[in-house]
């Protein structure tokens, strides 16, 4: 059977290539057998033998909007109108069983007014033949879809249309869920929850996982592992942080400070799975201070590109000092781009179990293409997606996904084989910098 996926629309074209990588990963974990044929920017065609397929990717899926069983498709009104002539019997059947249902039709690039969809329905559900089913606005049994798509300009024309069955909705209702800005504690950088969703079905995050972030801040990313039913830990540098005692990022709160329960377990209590939340401590990222046989399903993060938070470490002889005294404050040194995500990567090789994954960003700039070349490379690692996000047109970020293959049976440190981060005396801050306040 073929299905047709509507995705939410991206006029920005920020997320677009994610969403192959997000069906791939959901399908991955799912064991789900679905085809997928992208027709046009926010359309999709999907084939499977079981509808439940279907409906199960989208019960993962943040960048799909919804689903319909295709009953008949066409270049025009007037031909799809025709084909429903030809609806199935068991199509038919299927709706005269239920006790109400309702047309809805959705347009991609352009608006119709409600008078023409209205007499689009009329029309429509006159041609199908030995339709007894009533129609129920207010609590319909079963909806059917009219799906038209149009080209993009001030004179657009109809494409395509389809008609069917709806099969699902993605989970879309999440972004309200957990909108940022009803959130207890946040900071300047919290990742957004589209984003976090987009990096959980990335890296498999499913029930009872364990999921680390070693660069945790406000927790916005593990907030989200944890609604996918992991249980989450993080580390952060930053003991302001960790303890909420830094300056607030709500302009409202500025002048009064931080409230006194506000943390990242104060988030998951909001929530309502503070049971899945382990800890959250104050950690130099580079220090490794887990048993020597634990190791986690997934490691999930967004590093500090060293723009709005520092990329840094303690350093070496302040280690020690800090285990024997913990009111001590160590020295922070500064640690280039490229080896913090190397030792990220090292990191990952040790904590990782076979088959786990890291997904982390790495920041890019226009004028300089990122490429696998530029990612850390091991040979117990396997490079599963490396998604372009752009934030402006000059600035922009790549998401990583490596899977561990194997355990590291050599002393073979991760490398890359070009360094993007290499720009001599030029610091990679100012350049990223300079990309962004040139689009203003």
């Amino acid at each position: 059977m073929r299905y047709l996926v509507k995705f939410a629309h991206d006029s920005a074209k920020n997320l677009r290539c994610f969403r192959l990588a997000e069906f791939s990963a959901i399908q991955s974990f799912l064991g789900l057998e679905i085809g997928a044929d992208p027709i046009s920017d926010d359309l999709w065609i999907l084939q499977s033998d079981d509808s439940a397929h279907v409906s199960q990717y989208l019960s993962r899926s943040i960048l799909a909007k919804y689903a319909i069983e295709i009953w008949c498709e066409a270049l025009n009104r007037e031909e799809l109108i025709e084909k429903s002539k030809c609806t199935k019997s068991s199509h038919i059947e299927f709706l005269n069983r239920t006790r109400g249902f309702k047309v809805i039709v959705s347009t991609l690039n352009k608006t119709i007014p409600m008078p023409e969809k209205v007499s689009l329905i009329d029309t429509l559900l006159d041609k199908i033949p030995d339709l007894t089913a009533p129609i129920n606005l207010s609590k319909p049994e079963s909806l059917l879809y009219v799906v038209e798509e149009y080209t993009i300009g001030p004179s657009a024309k109809l494409q395509r249309c389809y008609f069917g069955r709806f099969i699902a909705e993605s989970e879309r209702h999440l972004l309200n869920t957990y909108d940022i800005k009803r959130r207890f504690f946040i900071g300047n950088t919290t990742m957004d929850p589209e984003l976090s969703l987009v990096m959980c079905n990335i890296g498999h995050v499913v029930a009872n996982d364990i999921v680390f972030d070693p660069f945790v801040g406000t927790g916005g990313i593990i907030t989200l592992c944890a609604h996918h039913g992991a249980y989450t830990l993080g580390a952060d540098l930053d003991y302001k942080i960790i303890y909420a005692t830094g300056k607030p990022s709500r302009t409202g709160d500025r002048k009064i400070g931080r409230h006194r329960d506000e943390s990242i377990k104060a988030n998951f209590r909001q929530y309502g799975f503070e049971h899945r939340f382990i800890d959250a401590f104050v950690n130099d990222a580079s220090v490794d201070v887990f048993r020597s046989n634990f190791q986690f399903d997934c490691i999930i993060t967004d590093p500090p590109y060293g723009v709005r938070e520092g990329a840094k470490t303690i350093k070496g002889t302040d280690q020690s000092n800090l285990e024997l005294n913990p009111n001590y404050i160590p020295e922070k040194l500064q640690l280039s781009l490229t080896e913090m995500f190397i030792n990220l990567v090292e990191f990952a090789l040790q904590r990782l179990k076979p088959g786990g994954r890291l997904v982390f960003w790495m920041p890019s700039v226009s004028g300089s293409p990122f490429t696998n070349k530029n990612v850390p490379q091991h040979e117990c690692l396997e490079l599963e997606c490396l998604c372009f996000f752009p934030i402006t047109h000059t600035a922009s970020r790549n998401l990583v996904c490596l899977r561990k293959v194997s355990e590291p049976i050599s002393n073979y440190i991760p490398s890359v084989e070009e360094d993007y981060y290499d720009l001599g005396n030029v610091r990679f801050r100012d350049r990223y910098l300079n990309a962004l306040s040139s689009d203003k």
